[in-house]
This record gives structure tokens, C-alpha cells and sequence, in this order.
């Protein structure tokens, strides 16, 4: 098995002769040229591994052979050995000034050229691999970059054909972590006057996530127009998140049912924080707790599509979150929550402020670090 291609220039023809009979029972293939013009030749025909260079040569010297062949080469990485008969530190700086990645004095040991030949391959092989890995990365982030393009215009999409303006009784605050958020938040009336919301968030960001949020955006959007009721909403979503993403993404979600005549509340939670009901007059009422899995996991026979129903009174504010808000980290790395969330609810007197006063304590606590994860938070109010 060949080591490599090695090209020796010299105008000794006895040098020559020698050397590349010592490298070739070695086991490496060697081209040989009698001058610095004939090196730039050979280089350019044979395209060998390593260069073994004379400085003195006719018709072009091994210096400008050398500046020829860095140029030529461009950014592939062409190891130069010069082959001197001085270890001056002039011409030394000549050698590496024209390019020279190593120099040895003649005469020197079969042992020693091979040696440093061996050391140039392994240099070479290594920066080629180094290359090659870098190349990969910069694939990579290309990639990256086309997905989340493509993300933000699904999400656009979304947007422009469903108008997500928020409807006057509800507030809305979204924050991703990066360029596409994997959090969602839907809300549409259904023919029958009642309202349907949906907060929540899938596994993953980007373009996967993207593409869930438009597909199940679809779904809600067009089973409410039909008044579908809650607990098939649910399924259907559950069903079709199912048939159509691989089993690893899936959906944490609270989806509420709201009647706003007889103010009744019915939702659906699974794997999502805790939604939080509060009056103004009689605080913190109840909570919203998941019970069931997240949407997208379990097959028609083992995924509940049980429902609560609760009245509340006419002053009550419904609060939902995703993990992000509860996850805010300060700078000791203290997560905000769900306790603080709870505290301000019980120490607001006034409710048209706590949408605000939440989001600002978080803000607060946070102190400007980097959130973790992706943040939404909604709050729902029945109409007047």
C-alpha cells in the first residue's frame, strides 16, 4: 500500500536517482523533476502529497517554484520540504517566506526524511479531514438557515390567512428562544357563539415545529367553523399529530371551551403547566391541572378525551402559560416559578393590571439573562 505521492526536485540526478529509490521501498510513489520549472509541471500533471524541494535549481529556482505552487494550489494545503545546503537563518527565512512548511539540511538520513515526510502526510491528512469536517458544519448551518426560513414562513402564512389578532378579551404575549418559536396559541368562535383557545407547545423548534403549528392550526381553525365540540377536537388533533409526525414530536396543550352567556369553562389539559383561575374579588380559584398526555402520543383506544366543566364568576380571568415563562432563569440560575405566579395573583387588587404585572415581575427576575425555552402566556376574560 502506497504512502503517498512524493515529488523530489533537484538537479543532482544522482540525489534524485538515490532518494527516490530509498522512498520507493518505503512504499512511496515518487515523481521526480530536474528543475523549479518542471516541478511546477509535475505538480500541476501529478498532483502529489509532498514536496521535496532544492533551492538552487536552473532555469527557476526552488523559491519561486515554491510561490508558484502555494498559488496554484490555493487553499489546499501542499506541504514544501526544502532540501538545503545551509541551515542559515537567512535562508531559512527565504524558505518559509516562499512558503516552506519544513527544511533539512543535505545531507541528511534516509531515517530523518522519512521521518518528516511522514510528519507532512500526517499534518496534510489531518488539516484534509479538519476541511472536510468544517465544510460539513457550514453544510449544516446552511441547512439550518433554509428550515428556519422556512419556518418563518409558515408561520407567516398562518398569520396572514388566519389573522391571529387576539379577539378584545384575551391578551397574548409570545416569546421564542430562537428565530421560530415551538409554542402555539390559537383562538376562534365557533357559529354557535362560543369561543375555543389553544396554548401550547411542541417538542422542538424550527421547521418541525413550524410545520406542527401549521398543521394543527388547520385543524383547530376548521373544526370550530364546523362547532366541533371539545372532546373531538382533542382526538382528531391527537389522531392526526399521530398519523402524520414521527413519534418522538408531540403536543402539550390546555384547550378551553368558553361560554361566555353562562360563563361555563370547559377544557382539556395535557402535559401543559397548570392554568390558573383568578377573580378579583375572591383571588385564586381554581387551577386548570393536566391530567392526560400530550397530544400526539397515545392511539385512538388509549387517549382520553375527558373534559371539566366549571361556572365562574363574571370577574374571572383565565391565565395559561407554557414552560417558559415558569423556567425564566436569573443570574444564579433560579427558575421564576409557578409559586411567584400564584404569590401575585394573591396580592393583585387590581385584575386589569395582572397580564402586565406578571410579565413585568418575570422580566424583573430575569434581570435581562437568556430565556431557555420558548414563552407564551395568555390570558382569557369572559365578554361583557
Amino acid at each position: 500500500m502506497k504512502k503517498g505521492r512524493v515529488l523530489v526536485a533537484d538537479d543532482d540526478k544522482i540525489f534524485c536517482m538515490m532518494t527516490a529509490e530509498v522512498l520507493t521501498r518505503s512504499g512511496y510513489s515518487v515523481i521526480t523533476a530536474s528543475n523549479g520549472k518542471e516541478a511546477v509541471y509535475r505538480y500541476q500533471q501529478d498532483t502529489p502529497d509532498v514536496i521535496l524541494m532544492d533551492i538552487d535549481m536552473p532555469v527557476v529556482d526552488g523559491l519561486q517554484a515554491a510561490e508558484m505552487i502555494k498559488s496554484l494550489a490555493g487553499d489546499l494545503f501542499i506541504p514544501i520540504l526544502f532540501l538545503t545546503g545551509t541551515d542559515e537563518d537567512r535562508v531559512l527565512a527565504r524558505c518559509f517566506a516562499a512558503g516552506g512548511d519544513g527544511f533539512m539540511v543535505k545531507p541528511c538520513s534516509n531515517l530523518a526524511l522519512k521521518s518528516k515526510i511522514d510528519q507532512l502526510l500526517r499534518e496534510k491528512e489531518y488539516r484534509r479531514s479538519t476541511q472536510s469536517r468544517i465544510d460539513e458544519l457550514h453544510s449544516m448551518v446552511n441547512i439550518l438557515q433554509i428550515e428556519q426560513e422556512v419556518a418563518e414562513r409558515f408561520f407567516q402564512h398562518i398569520s396572514n390567512s388566519r389573522k391571529l389578532d387576539m379577539p378584545v378579551n384575551i391578551q397574548h404575549y409570545s416569546s421564542p428562544k430562537g428565530l421560530v418559536s415551538g409554542d402555539i396559541a390559537l383562538c376562534s368562535d365557533a357559529p354557535s357563539g362560543k369561543q375555543y383557545v389553544l396554548v401550547g407547545d411542541f417538542t422542538g423548534h424550527g421547521l418541525q415545529a413550524a410545520m406542527g403549528a401549521f398543521f394543527v392550526s388547520e385543524l383547530f381553525y376548521s373544526m370550530v367553523e364546523d362547532d366541533v365540540p371539545l372532546k373531538d377536537i382533542v382526538s382528531t388533533i391527537n389522531r392526526r399529530l399521530r398519523e402524520a409526525t414521527p413519534g418522538d414530536f408531540y403536543l402539550a396543550a390546555t384547550v378551553l371551551e368558553i361560554n361566555h352567556e353562562t360563563r361555563e369553562i370547559r377544557s382539556w389539559a395535557g402535559a401543559c403547566p397548570p392554568a390558573l383561575v383568578f377573580s378579583s374579588e375572591r383571588g385564586v380559584l381554581a387551577k386548570i391541572e393536566s391530567d392526560h398526555m400530550p397530544l400526539g402520543i397515545l392511539n385512538d383506544e388509549g387517549f382520553d378525551a375527558l373534559t371539566r366543566d366549571q361556572v365562574l364568576p363574571s370577574d374571572a380571568s383565565i391565565f395559561l402559560y407554557t414552560d417558559g415563562l415558569v423556567e425564566a432563569s436569573n443570574v444564579d440560575g433560579d427558575m421564576f416559578g409557578a409559586d411567584r405566579i400564584e404569590a401575585i395573583l394573591k396580592d393583585s387588587k387590581n385584575s386589569d393590571e395582572l397580564f402586565d404585572n406578571i410579565l413585568n415581575q418575570v422580566n424583573y427576575f430575569s434581570g435581562g439573562c437568556m430565556q431557555s425555552d420558548d414563552t407564551t402566556f395568555v390570558e382569557v376574560k369572559f365578554r361583557s
